[in-house]
This record gives C-alpha cells, structure tokens and sequence, in this order.
C-alpha cells in the first residue's frame, strides 16, 4: 500500500472506526462485548456495522468457525495488514513491517491462542472498571521495550497514587488449565534472573519492582500454582518479587465492594485486594 493510498484510506475513516483499528492494535483479538465496554458504547446495532464496514474495506478481519458457539466463545474480530498500514502511518505507533508480514498468520491463529488474547483482554477491561485511573499495556506495547524480561508478562499495569511520586505497577499473566509445570518453573525463573539484575532499569531508577499476578483459569488449578510458585521460591538464593494468584471468574465477578481476590502464594488463607499487594511489599 503507498503513502497515497494510505492518506486516502485514513481520510476515508471515521474517528469510531479508528478507534476499533486502535483497541485491535492493542489487545489482538476482541470480541463485540470487550470493544463495546473500551469505547463506552451501548449495546445495540451500532458497533457490528462499524466491524462489517470494516471487514468489507478490509481492514479487520473476523474468526468464527461453529465450534465456538458450541464452546461459548465468541466471534473474534483482528487487525488484517492493511488496518495495521493504517495505524503505522500515524506518528504515535512505531509498526515495523515485519509486524505487518507477520500479522497474515492471525487468520490461523488457534483457538487457544485467541481464546488467549480475549482472556487477557477481559482481564485488563476488568481492572480499569475497578480502578478509574488505572493504565494498561499489553505484551504488543511492551515488545521490544529493554525494561522487560524477553519473555514478557501478557500485561503491565500501572497505577499512580495521590501524593505518590512513582506508580506501583504489577505484572500479569494469565494461566490455562493445561499450562504445563515447565512453563511456570521458567516464568518465575527468567523473572527473578531478570530483576536479579541490578543494572536493569528496575534496579538503577529505585522504582519498586512489579508485583506478579497469576490469573488462572479455575480454583483447582490456582492451588496447584501456589504450591508450584511456593516451592520455586523458598529455592530461590533471591527472593524480592511477590506473587499473588487470583481465578478469572473471582475477577469477573468482583466489584467495587469485593476486590479482595488476591492471595499471596506463600500465605494463601488471606486475601488482599490489589493495592494492599503493594502495601504488604513495601
């Protein structure tokens, strides 16, 4: 696509449409529902036919095969190469073009990986919903950022507090049913080698290191985490970071009055709500 026919695309979309290329940027893949609730918008007709017009300019694609109604899931709505052309143009992305060639695989994308991304995605809509003022970035926004580990949590959120001169900020990763033993092992692995480091960034600007929170996908699965994440650290010859587990559905179902979901893998009788994470740590 050239420049041209770029500017001539971009003037050809709305400030509403853009705002859908911009959320699928960030998080993916979306649903109907996960878009409705970022944009503030009422449920009725007017979004599908924002995505249909989408699709027909070819700009977003959309998956749905009829397993997914079987299973509960919704259609999942991404960014085809020609919307990320779109938003590459503006001065505040920096979309390589590989990013783009890369982006063709997104039409194959697995169910588990979209159903991945929706998870992620829920997750952090839920956050900003329980804490106004909350800030959230994605593992697309972090790639290629030095102040991470290479394998980067699925989101960093971030939190600045009145009369507070730094943010607390949290790590977070969300873990299925079938996450296999090693790929929890390496996770807390590459976290405490990385923060281990007292020349990152973490280490040279005195911020309080991240919290880690570990989103499972049930309760049976969340005690099997605690005992694994337990055990890797009481290993450990370094032991700063703090891990807390919750479940997806005790997320989803908290509210301004109930936030106390998340327990401390080395004490998990109690629960604390978001900020006391920090509090317990500092």
């Amino acid at each position: 696509m050239s420049d041209y026919t770029i500017v001539k695309h971009r003037k050809n979309i709305s400030e509403g449409q853009l705002a859908v290329l911009r959320l699928l940027y960030k998080y993916r893949f979306g649903s109907i529902e996960l878009l409705r609730i970022s944009l503030g918008l009422n449920v009725g007709p007017g979004l599908y036919k924002k995505l249909e017009i989408l699709i027909a300019k070819g700009y977003v694609g959309k998956k749905f095969e009829s397993s997914y109604r079987i299973k509960g899931i919704p259609a999942a709505y991404y960014l085809k190469p020609s919307g990320l052309k779109i938003l590459q143009a503006l001065p505040e992305y920096s979309i390589s073009d590989t990013l783009i060639k890369y982006s063709y695989s997104d039409k194959r994308r697995s169910l588990v990986h979209i159903t991945h991304c929706l998870q992620v995605y829920g997750a952090l809509s839920k956050f900003q919903r329980l804490y106004p003022g909350l800030r959230v970035f994605t593992k697309r926004e972090l790639a290629g950022q030095k102040h991470f580990p290479e394998e980067l949590p699925d989101a960093l959120v971030s939190l600045k507090l009145e009369g507070k001169t730094k943010p607390y900020r949290w790590f977070l990763d969300i873990l299925a049913d079938w996450t296999p033993r090693y790929k929890i092992d390496k996770k807390v692995a590459d976290y405490d080698e990385f923060f281990d480091n007292e020349d990152n960034y973490w280490g040279t600007s005195h911020h309080p290191l991240p919290v880690v929170l570990l989103l499972c996908e049930s309760g049976s699965f969340e005690r099997r985490v605690q005992r694994l994440v337990s055990r890797k650290l009481q290993g450990a010859e370094v032991n700063e970071l703090k891990y807390y587990t919750s479940t997806i559905k005790a997320l989803k179902h908290a509210d301004a009055a109930s936030v106390e979901i998340w327990s401390d893998v080395e004490d998990p009788e109690e629960i604390h709500d978001l900020m006391a994470t920090q509090t317990v740590n500092s």
